[in-house]
C-alpha cells in the first residue's frame, strides 16, 4: 500500500483536492490552537479520576454518555454533561459545547480525543 490515505470518489461536483486541502487546513489550526493541550490534558485527568481502572472507566463513562443519554441516538451529542460529581463530567461541560460547534461546522461524524495508551479519552 502506497499510500495509507484512499479516498472513495464520488461523483458530487465536489473537488477531492479542495476537500483535502480544507481538512488539512483544519487540522494546522486546531494544531495551532493553545487550548488544544490544556483539553487533552484536563480529559486526561478527568478520565484517570473517573475509576481505578480503564475497563471501568470505559464502561461507566459509556454508561453515563452513550446508554443513560436520554437523547435519541443520532443526537446523543446534545448532552454536554452527564450527572454526577466526578472531575470528568465539569470537564465535559467545560468543553464539549466548542467540539460540538466544530462537528457541526465541518460536517464531521464525531471528534475524538485518545491518550497516549490509545484509551478514547
Amino acid at each position: 500500500m502506497e499510500d495509507a490515505v484512499h479516498f472513495f470518489l464520488i461523483d458530487d461536483g465536489v473537488d477531492p483536492a479542495a476537500e483535502v486541502a480544507k481538512h488539512k487546513s483544519y487540522t494546522a489550526a486546531e494544531a495551532a490552537d493553545p487550548e488544544l493541550a490544556d483539553v487533552i490534558l484536563a480529559f486526561k485527568q478527568g478520565w484517570d479520576s473517573f475509576a481505578s481502572t480503564d475497563a471501568e472507566r470505559l464502561a461507566g463513562l459509556q454508561a453515563a454518555y452513550i446508554t443513560n443519554n436520554e437523547h435519541p441516538l443520532g443526537s446523543k451529542d446534545q448532552l454536554d454533561f452527564a450527572p454526577g460529581s466526578e472531575e470528568y463530567h465539569a470537564i465535559h461541560k467545560q468543553y464539549h459545547p466548542k467540539y460540538r460547534g466544530i462537528l457541526y461546522d465541518r460536517n464531521y461524524y464525531d471528534i475524538f480525543i485518545l491518550d497516549l495508551e490509545g484509551n478514547l479519552i
